[in-house]
């Protein structure tokens, strides 16, 4: 400290000068202080709003994934279903042609009995 201002100081005076600065500093240094709080603040929202907004992203997404996963499920069992259907169609119509022919071999071995029977009436008569 310089004369004057210790003279300054032991009157009661303020002191300019370095006092000043001191005070000027701490009052810096609480600004950089609180600013630098309110950084840190602010990330860690920034943060948080980024895990929440994370969070909702992955759980939409994850929506998406079981919707297409329905969807191809779905798709599968329609596939399967139609597939189903057309074998059981085939089927029916196959077993339709089978009682047909049956039944006209049945009615072609009637008509040759009865076309037999005629021949040997006529032999005999």
């Amino acid at each position: 400290m310089g004369e004057r201002e210790k003279e300054r100081k032991v009157r009661g005076e303020r002191v300019e000068g370095r006092e000043r600065d001191e005070k000027d500093g701490e009052r810096r240094e609480r600004k950089v202080r609180g600013e630098r709080k309110e950084r840190e603040k602010k990330v860690r929202e920034r943060e948080i709003d980024r895990k929440v907004t994370g969070e909702r992203e992955r759980g939409k997404r994850e929506e998406r994934e079981r919707e297409r996963e329905k969807k191809v499920r779905e798709g599968n069992r329609e596939e399967r279903e139609r597939r189903e259907r057309k074998v059981r169609e085939e089927g029916e119509r196959d077993e339709k042609d089978r009682q047909r022919r049956e039944r006209e071999e049945s009615v072609r071995r009637e008509r040759e009995k009865k076309t037999e029977i005629i021949k040997r009436k006529t032999v005999c008569n």
